[in-house]
């Protein structure tokens, strides 16, 4: 039986749209409470990050052309760094935070949680808010930013015809400096943001696997109740290709300025992709050992009442101890017994973690997606057109 349903918390959980730079955001109306101005932050961290290096790289001749090799409009890694994953950064936070909320939401109001450790469930959402909203870990994230910042040597080789470099001296044209010290430093920070939230995320599940759970293996999400942690988790799928997209364009980078070869960076890209499902996936599997037992509960527990009741319906119509007037056409017992099998199927499919596969996909393409535009680096594609058609047929 159910324990009842656990009371809605007082405040509205949030674990990205709060903390100091939130706060300043709705001090200055870019954003309130419950709905951040997404395109006014994504045109202000654009106006910052972006503008000031396009105006200057053209004020002194590095925009374009063949007085560098690479120019900025040419440098692949940092349009695509600001162009499209700066703004994707902000942008993507709504995903996530619904996604969290919801879960949050969900365990609070399905039962899941027995009411003997509703308690420890409210005080661990509070912790969590606390954590996310609290000024002291964003400064911190400010200061490893400038740190970040400090200790980082040149971004580019020396001597190169780079559009950061004067040709004079070789140090940092004005365009490269903001890059270094405003441009590179705000995506950093962004970066780290985001990092801390999901670890604060990953926080959260940990501790929510450690609470004796009320799992019901004849659940119809073949995961005892818990499949909703792996949509979640799906919130996070824009993050991963965000870090993807950023990853692919460096590598682009390198492979057309460099001349590295694109086979060198196999290694480092199937490392990724590898840490990705670790990252992303990993963290739910704290809840097969409750999942296991639930499982190997509910086999047993279904299995003897499957016995009784075959045992009785056998009886019943086949050895012949039904009355004589009683139809076997329109009986419910044989419907019965149909429910029963696939409430018994539902239990033994029931997995050990709450993701399957088609989840471990979603986030596998997300990391190898923005990859493989990389092949037409190396293959013109018209070749590859006619590569993968010859593999297919």
């Amino acid at each position: 039986m159910k324990p009842e349903k656990l009371e809605e918390g007082k405040r509205q959980f949030s674990l990205f749209w709060s903390g100091l730079f939130n706060r300043l955001f709705r001090l200055t109306g870019w954003a309130d409470a419950s709905a951040p101005n997404l395109a006014t932050r994504i045109a202000g961290a654009l106006l910052l990050a972006f503008l000031p290096l396009a105006v200057l790289s053209f004020i002194e001749g590095t925009a374009y052309g063949p007085a560098r090799a690479v120019p900025f409009l040419g440098d692949v890694s940092a349009l695509i760094r600001f162009l499209v994953c700066l703004p994707l950064l902000i942008g993507i936070e709504p995903l996530a935070e619904r996604a969290v909320v919801n879960i949050v939401e969900y365990f609070r109001s399905s039962g899941l949680v027995r009411q003997a450790d509703a308690g420890r469930y409210e005080s661990l959402v509070a912790r969590i808010d606390r954590l996310s909203d609290s000024l002291i870990p964003e400064i911190l994230l400010v200061a490893l930013t400038v740190l970040l910042t400090g200790m980082s040597g040149m971004l580019v080789p020396a001597g190169q015809s780079h559009w950061m470099l004067s040709p004079a001296d070789g140090g940092y044209t004005a365009a490269g400096h903001w890059y270094r010290l405003v441009s590179l430093s705000l995506y950093r920070f962004l970066l780290l943001r985001w990092l801390w939230r999901y670890g604060l995320w990953v926080w959260f599940l940990w501790n929510l696997s450690r609470l004796r759970l009320d799992l019901s293996a004849s659940h119809p999400d073949r995961a005892g109740g818990l499949r909703i942690l792996a949509l979640g988790q799906k919130g996070f799928v824009a993050f991963v290709l965000t870090l993807s997209i950023q990853l692919a364009s460096q590598i682009a980078g390198a492979v057309m300025y460099a001349g590295v070869p694109l086979s060198a960076f196999y290694p480092a890209i199937a490392g990724y992709a590898l840490i990705v499902m670790v990252l992303f996936l990993g963290p739910l599997a704290a809840f097969a050992p409750q999942m296991f037992a639930c499982r190997r509960l509910g086999v047993l527990t279904y299995g003897i009442l499957g016995e009784k009741y075959t045992s009785q319906f056998e009886e019943r119509w086949i050895e012949g101890g039904k009355p004589p007037s009683e139809p076997l056409l329109g009986t419910a017992d044989i419907q019965s017994l149909a429910d029963l099998a696939n409430s018994y199927a539902v239990v033994r499919e029931m997995g050990m973690v709450p993701f399957d596969r088609g989840d471990a996909l979603g986030f596998l393409a997300a990391a190898l997606a923005p990859f493989l535009p990389l092949l037409l680096l190396i293959y013109p594609a018209d070749e590859l057109v006619r590569q993968i058609l010859k593999l297919v047929f």
